[in-house]
């Protein structure tokens, strides 16, 4: 899969994040980078035991990460947690969390397939 098919498939903003970082190779090297990346993990865990600064934390870098490749779809499911977050609603994250942790394992599947 290709960097364009990849964010054709995903909804994200192909022609904006070339237009900020103008090459697949460099996309694909950012993008990759979340796969190493733990925030869905710690966001999770917080969220199941009820820390909400540690919850608001990984939920604001993973929406800042996500709007930095131009993810939309991703970036607007973070934002939602982050705000119910911000806002000390443990359990509005909590019945968030599922759509947006499928979603965001979809993807990084996907992007484990860019070529």
């Amino acid at each position: 899969m290709t960097v364009k098919e990849l964010y054709e498939k995903i909804g994200g903003n192909y022609q904006e994040i070339m237009g900020r970082l103008y090459s697949e190779s460099i996309v694909k090297k950012i993008a990759k980078m979340l796969l190493a990346d733990t925030n869905i993990e710690k966001l999770a865990s917080s969220i199941d035991s009820g820390n909400v600064q540690e919850g608001f934390m990984a939920a604001h870098t993973l929406k800042g990460m996500c709007a930095n490749l131009s993810l939309d779809s991703m970036t607007a499911q973070f934002s939602e947690i982050t705000e119910a977050l911000r806002a000390g609603d443990n359990d509005k994250a909590k019945e968030l969390l599922p759509a947006a942790k499928e979603q965001f394992e979809a993807l990084l599947k996907d992007i484990s397939e860019i070529e």
